[in-house]
């Protein structure tokens, strides 16, 4: 069996065979993403899809590669697969190309996908996300409050679309105000409000995203400040 490295967090095996159990695959994925709380308990999932010969392992861009690889070895040496590295051709990677994540020239790596995650959302970032959903044409589709284990940095975003221009200008003047009063209060690091394309699931278009890059030890400033960030966005009767 040949790995091919497609992104830092998306691998491809070549020359599978039906000894390569896709469904136990995808079972351990999950227990693997319970254990170092990428996921819910219970939460249930597909990273591993199967294509002719080919099988296509996605997941979430803060597992680290080294990690992510390490699973991907171990799992074929339990079930005594032999297996190299390689690469794949255009055309090979063109037949593949519904089940493979989009790479940002911007962001240099994966970006959106093509996989369904988990339902549940993170619980320090559900109250903002809730707020936000109360905009007018206003959806968030994406979210992660972000997760500490072995690493030195974390992110907690929100993605959102907007489903017509005087939607993103309602909500986008409320944060404008309001971050200035949440940064007057919390000492915090940078607080983004980008725009992107993403190709996710059910999302093929622009969207929007609030994102902070933080230390694991500005993590409980980082949550008390956007649950009071959610607190002025609340929109009033």
């Amino acid at each position: 069996m040949i790995i091919v490295k497609y992104t830092d967090n998306t691998y491809i095996l070549k020359e599978v065979t039906k000894k390569l159990n896709i469904d136990l695959l995808n079972l351990l994925i999950i227990e693997f993403l319970n254990r170092r709380s990428e996921l819910e308990d219970g939460a249930s999932l597909t990273r591993a899809y199967r294509h002719l010969n080919y099988v296509v392992i996605c997941c979430y861009a803060s597992l680290s590669f080294e990690t992510l690889i390490e699973f991907i070895e171990s799992f074929l040496n339990e079930c005594d697969i032999d297996f190299k590295y390689g690469v794949l051709s255009e055309k090979e990677l063109d037949v593949l190309k519904p089940f493979l994540p989009v790479i940002s020239i911007r962001k240099k790596d994966q970006h959106g996908g093509v996989n369904n995650d988990t339902l549940t959302i993170d619980p320090h970032v559900k109250i903002l996300s809730d707020v936000l959903n109360t905009y007018p044409g206003i959806k968030t589709f994406s979210s992660c409050d972000g997760h500490l284990i072995g690493k030195n940095e974390a992110n907690f975003y929100i993605l959102f679309t907007a489903e017509k221009m005087k939607n993103l200008d309602l909500l986008s003047s409320a944060l404008w105000t309001n971050l200035e009063l949440v940064l007057q209060k919390y000492e915090l690091p940078t607080i983004r409000l980008m725009f992107d394309y993403g190709d996710w699931p059910n999302i093929r278009s622009s969207y929007f995203e609030i994102r902070i890059q933080y230390a694991p030890i500005q993590q409980k400033e980082v949550f008390e400040a956007m649950n009071y960030l959610a607190e002025l966005l609340t929109i009033k009767d």
